[in-house]
This record gives C-alpha cells, structure tokens and sequence, in this order.
C-alpha cells in the first residue's frame, strides 16, 4: 500500500498571511524552547521597531518586527550563529548598502541580510558580496525554516546551531 498526494488541493495563492507568518515564527520559538536552547530573554517594545525604522531610515520588515517583538537576538538559523539584535542591526547598517538589512551572522562573519529594495527577499553575504538567494522574502524564508525545523531531521547543539540528523539506512 502506498501514500498519494493530490496535487490538485488547496493550493495557496499569493504569498502569507501576516497571521501565517506569524504563526510561522511562534513555531520557530516553540521549536527552540523544546530543544532547551538557552534564548536570551529579551523582547523589543514595539516603539523600539519605530526607532529601529528611524535610525534605519527604512521600514523594517513587519515579520521581522514582530519576530524582534517576540525575541529580540539568539535565535539561529542553521549555522548561522544568532539573530543579530535590534542595537547591532542599527550599528551595522551604516557599514552596508542601504537596503540590505543584516539579519545573522555565522561564525566567519557571513551574513543573512534581507533586501529591503526587492520584496524583502533573504541572501547569503559574505565579504566578497552579496551571494544566493535563499528565499524571495522573509515571510518565505521563515516558513520554509519553520517547515525544516519541523520535519524532525534537526537537532540543536548550543554554540554549534541546528545540526542535520543522520540518516539511518
């Protein structure tokens, strides 16, 4: 007996909701607090996403504001080491195009940034410049992670990130 999928279904059209998206990241940080990953306690004030969009002087994404709402620094994504934090976000724009948001940073200095100028899509950055595509906006990018982080084929090893599970033949 085996398993088929209809392909046909329910397919969503258009991107998230802001619900959805936020219930992606909820998923996100309910994932880490079952995997006991010693999160810093720190949420951002939603007048702190005002100053942030000020010093930046550009909108921050609102699944990003809220994600900062919700936790503000620590959250990985893969091996990139921690969500870098509403104070670093600001004193590393400055350093950046502007437009590209610094989102993470892994352990060489490698960023995540999100393009503000283009959907808010999520790229790889090194020192060389900007790299790949990793999703064409940050709700994608979190959902996407979210769907990873569910599928059960990660664990987390503090000051490592996720780590992929081996596979048993």
């Amino acid at each position: 007996m085996s398993v088929h999928v209809a392909e046909e279904g329910n397919k969503r059209k258009g991107g998230m909701t802001a619900e959805e998206t936020e219930q992606c990241i909820h998923d996100i940080l309910s994932w880490f607090q079952r995997k006991k990953a010693n999160l810093p306690k720190a949420k951002m004030d939603p007048e702190e996403v005002e100053s942030l969009n000020k010093a930046l002087g550009a909108p921050v994404p609102r699944a990003l504001a809220f994600l900062l709402e919700k936790q503000n620094g620590g959250v990985w994504f893969n091996e990139y080491k921690e969500m870098i934090s509403t104070g670093e976000i600001a004193s590393r724009w400055d350093s950046w195009t502007k437009g590209f948001l610094p989102l993470a940073a892994d352990l060489d200095g490698n960023l995540l940034v999100i393009d503000t100028k283009h959907q808010n899509a999520v790229h790889e950055c090194s020192e060389d410049g900007l790299g790949r595509e990793l999703a064409a906006s940050f709700s994608a990018f979190v959902e996407t992670y979210r769907n990873d982080l569910l599928s059960g084929n990660f664990d987390f090893v503090e000051d490592l990130g996720l780590i992929e599970r081996a596979s048993r033949k």
